[in-house]
């Protein structure tokens, strides 16, 4: 038997309790289709890019570390603190000007990538 939350504060599991009865909905969603599958694509690919992401990210940590279980740990929290934070600044920062944060995150991209994309192929010659 498992804690669990309840409105009176925590009750013990019961046997019959089903765990996904929170995302049935009684009633029908208020957007169209065509907007609940946008939302669900955008979702998903947000979700395997950080998936990816963690991976390299994982695999390269265990090459300097030797320790997989410590790599897993350093990235993951990693990844969960700075990307809160980010969050945090980016809507402070660009409430006002929106264009501004589309510009500083494509950006950022941008020198993610020439630096670590542009030079992998000279690695690899060399």
């Amino acid at each position: 038997m498992a804690l669990i939350p309840s409105d009176a504060g925590l009750r013990l599991r019961q046997p019959g309790d089903n765990p996904l009865l929170p995302l049935a909905r009684v009633g029908r969603v208020k957007a169209g289709s065509l907007t609940v599958l946008r939302g669900i694509v955008y979702f998903a690919g947000l979700g395997l890019g950080f998936l990816f992401v963690e991976m390299t990210l994982i695999e390269r940590f265990t090459l300097v570390l030797n320790d997989a279980v410590s790599s897993f740990a350093i990235v993951l929290s990693g990844m969960l603190i700075f990307s809160g934070l980010g969050s945090v600044y980016a809507a402070r920062r660009f409430e006002r000007a929106p264009r501004l944060g589309v510009f500083v995150t494509l950006l950022v991209v941008a020198a993610i990538l020439a630096i670590a994309v542009v030079p992998a192929p000279q690695a690899l010659a060399g």
